[in-house]
């Protein structure tokens, strides 16, 4: 009897160390398969961040980008609008130190009109029809005599300088536009930014841009919602910032 209990303690005195070290070598184990699991975790997380940052840093360039480009536009429109007042300036200064009488300065005026004509011609559709009416309203008067020639220049002028202000103003108007696609023009919110550029929000509630010189709806509810928070912007007054838009052109 006492034998066999010797036995029984040298049996489980061997094999408890084993059973241990087996539990142990296990545990082990299973760490070394949790701390690769949160390698590849931070891995993973690690580049979702650095992607994160390279697309962040592609919008900021692009949002740099188009802020350069609505900036050279804008100096564009300037350098066009000041030539023509500059020019304008000169011929009546010259005239008024020449005497010349209302004849003699005719064709210079309608010649000056002209070029006043052609700029509103090629700049955004803002408003176009009424403001040529203005123009050739006066060309009209100097032409059949109900007004002097310096009258007119006088006329002319505040034309000018109402076209001036056009570029360094952004607001919110109602125009009758044609959008691409449809039959008749329909009478539309639009939002114009300086003469750059004309968004506009269609009773439906829809979003366009003028795009090429066309009334375009946008393409997607990311454009949708960047015009309607311009639109929601300069309605609480807020005419200055940087925004995200949908480009101009194609």
């Amino acid at each position: 009897m006492f034998q066999k209990k010797r036995l029984l303690a040298l049996f489980f005195a061997g094999v408890l160390p084993a059973f241990s070290a087996h539990a142990e070598e296990e545990k082990i184990e299973n760490l070394t398969q949790k701390l690769i699991e949160l390698r590849a975790q931070v891995e993973q997380l690690n580049n979702e961040i650095n992607f994160t940052k390279d697309e962040h840093k592609q919008e900021m360039n692009y949002l740099w980008s188009q802020k350069n480009d609505a900036k050279a536009e804008l100096e564009r429109n300037e350098k066009a609008i000041l030539k023509l007042q500059t020019k304008l300036e000169k011929k009546i200064e010259e005239n008024q130190k020449l005497g010349q009488n209302s004849e003699a300065l005719k064709p210079i005026f309608m010649a000056q009109a002209d070029r006043v004509i052609d700029y509103v011609e090629n700049s955004i559709p803002f408003k176009r029809a009424q403001r040529l009416a203005d123009i050739k309203e006066v060309k009209s008067q100097v032409n059949e005599e109900l007004i002097s020639t310096q009258r007119g220049f006088n006329k002319l002028w505040a034309l000018v300088e109402d076209e001036i202000r056009l570029t360094e103003e952004n607001g919110l108007y109602q125009q009758s536009i044609l959008i691409e696609g449809q039959q008749h023009k329909k009478l539309v919110d639009v939002a114009r930014l300086g003469m750059m550029n004309i968004y506009f929000e269609t009773p439906e509630g829809q979003y366009g841009q003028l795009k090429d010189n066309r009334f375009v709806l946008v393409e997607n509810d990311n454009q949708s919602e960047q015009i309607e928070n311009l639109f929601e912007s300069l309605n609480k007054q807020v005419r200055t910032g940087l925004f995200t838009l949908p480009l101009s052109q194609n």
